[in-house]
């Protein structure tokens, strides 16, 4: 006869002391399984097996595990079979906890890319507009110099990110300025190629220019330093409020 149904009395009136199964998953993560025959069964008709061994789970869930007394007063280990539910529903459902979790982190990674490679399409569209307008400033407030015998010492120059960025009150623009220069200047251009801030540089070595925030709205900027007619670099920074 096959049992269509199996049923257990499971009813909250009939139950106290009632406690929610935490840390289902790292109870279950201790548990082996295993394949065997039984010793009793029949060589040439026996089947293998699947399932636990007592001795072990009693170390993990001893409530599991109880004591029969089968033939010629042989006691044997039994493991109730039905007591594994509960923990798998609940690490089912941690589980599923930490998937939304991942779900969630990726989601909001992938967001952040998206933004992070919209963010530098425009600054690279930011900075073909500047430099082709910093090139024009270049040409009509520098003549070139019929000789340039400094190009070795400009290469030298160098321009440094501000700090912070973005910034929202005032940030420092760092700059070194080698030795033997006869001019260098920091200029601050917005998105639109037009030169907001002219800062010129009187001493040499390592400079800082502070740049005041409440001078300008927020909003995305453009600052290059040109020594000796020469643009060294160019950098963005951001303006938020």
């Amino acid at each position: 006869m096959v049992a269509k149904k199996f049923s257990t009395s499971s009813d909250s009136r009939m139950k106290t002391d009632i406690h929610p199964i935490e840390n289902a998953t790292d109870i279950l993560k201790q548990i082996n399984t295993y394949s065997y025959y039984f010793k009793s069964d029949p060589v040439e008709t026996r089947q293998r097996d699947y399932g636990v061994l007592a001795q072990e789970i009693e170390t993990i869930l001893p409530e599991l595990v109880s004591t029969i007394q089968i033939k010629d007063s042989i006691e044997a280990k039994a493991v109730n079979y039905n007591g594994f539910i509960p923990f798998l529903i609940n690490g089912f459902n941690e589980q599923q906890k930490e998937i939304e979790i991942l779900q969630n982190v990726i989601s909001s990674q992938e967001e952040e890319l998206v933004e992070l490679k919209e963010l530098r399409q425009i600054v690279s569209e930011l900075q073909n507009v500047v430099f082709a307008c910093c090139e024009n400033f270049k040409h009509l407030f520098f003549p070139a110099s019929p000789e340039e015998p400094q190009q070795s010492v400009q290469e030298k120059a160098v321009l440094y990110q501000n700090n912070p960025n973005p910034f929202s009150s005032n940030t420092e623009i760092s700059c070194y300025i080698p030795e033997i220069i006869d001019q260098a200047i920091l200029y601050i251009y917005n998105i639109q190629g037009i030169e907001l801030k002219t800062y010129p540089i009187l001493q040499t070595g390592f400079n800082t220019i502070t740049v005041q925030a409440s001078e300008l709205p927020a909003g995305m900027y453009l600052y290059t330093l040109v020594v000796d007619n020469k643009i060294i670099d160019s950098k963005r920074m951001i303006l938020t409020r």
